[in-house]
């Protein structure tokens, strides 16, 4: 039986705005995103599940209402857990 099964996994995502179409409540970045997550079988009905991805999100400039400019930049880290139990 399979005990430890590995994944691994990329996102690219292009979202296409920029300064006429996007105003600061709403911007939006393009970014990159990689994660890997693995699935333990800790006893025969149950299986144990560890993920974690890290999102890169490109930086920006968007227009501000005073007229300064404001550079947009963040990364995104996650991990999460879960556990499946078979019934029957």
């Amino acid at each position: 039986p399979e005990v430890l099964r590995l994944s691994v996994g990329g996102l690219y995502t292009k979202v296409g705005g920029n300064a006429s179409t996007y105003n600061d409540f709403d911007f939006s970045l393009d970014s990159e995103s990689v994660g890997g997550g693995a699935v333990w079988t800790a006893l025969k009905d149950l299986d144990v599940t560890l993920a974690v991805s890290n999102t890169f999100y490109n930086s920006a400039s968007g227009d501000q209402a005073d007229s300064k400019y404001t550079t947009y930049k963040k990364n995104a880290f996650t991990v999460n857990v879960g556990a499946q139990y078979k019934l029957y």
